[in-house]
């Protein structure tokens, strides 16, 4: 038994978000747990952005959603699994 996690960089987050969002929701049904966090600079939100995902599911759905967070532009993603 393992713990499948996702971590996610998101490198241009103020123009990728609303299409990870799509993904993340199309993928909902194997989200567990979603972290979301990213750096302040200064008075604003830096661009870029670091999400963690805890997942459930069948693997084959959990490496189309690593793939597919994958495609978007500036974007890298690495599924983990971690020994229980």
């Amino acid at each position: 038994m393992s713990k499948a996690l996702l971590i996610i960089t998101l490198g241009n987050r103020l123009h990728s978000a609303i299409k990870f969002q799509q993904i993340v929701t199309e993928f909902g049904c194997i989200i567990r747990t979603r972290i979301g966090l990213h750096h302040e600079v200064g008075s604003s939100c830096s661009n870029q952005g670091v999400i963690v995902l805890e997942l459930t599911g069948d693997k084959s759905r959990q490496k189309a959603l690593a793939k597919k967070v994958s495609s978007l532009a500036g974007t890298k993603s690495k599924l983990i699994a971690i020994p229980l």
